[in-house]
């Protein structure tokens, strides 16, 4: 499996590249790693992600992917980042 960074990513480059049915399955491929795999052991930083995915899911209910890449970009991927998970 590509690495989180790298797949978040992809996810960005999809929003701009208008391929939203894409982009909608990776954020579950993500959310499911990051959830089965407990990436996030301080309670902190899970409730952090909670938050996060709580946001994405707006995101894709509103279907605002514009939103949806900035979360990722700068909410999810610095927290992925401070865990070395780059």
């Amino acid at each position: 499996m590509e690495t989180i960074q790298k797949q978040i990513d992809q996810i960005i480059q999809d929003v701009f590249q208008i391929n939203f049915n894409e982009i909608q399955k990776k954020i579950i491929q993500i959310s499911e790693y990051i959830e089965n795999n407990k990436v996030f052991f301080n309670t902190e930083k899970q409730e952090i992600w909670a938050q996060i995915l709580n946001y994405l899911t707006i995101g894709l209910k509103n279907k605002d992917y514009l939103v949806i890449a900035d979360i990722l970009k700068y909410e999810l991927k610095p927290l992925l980042e401070k865990e070395n998970l780059t």
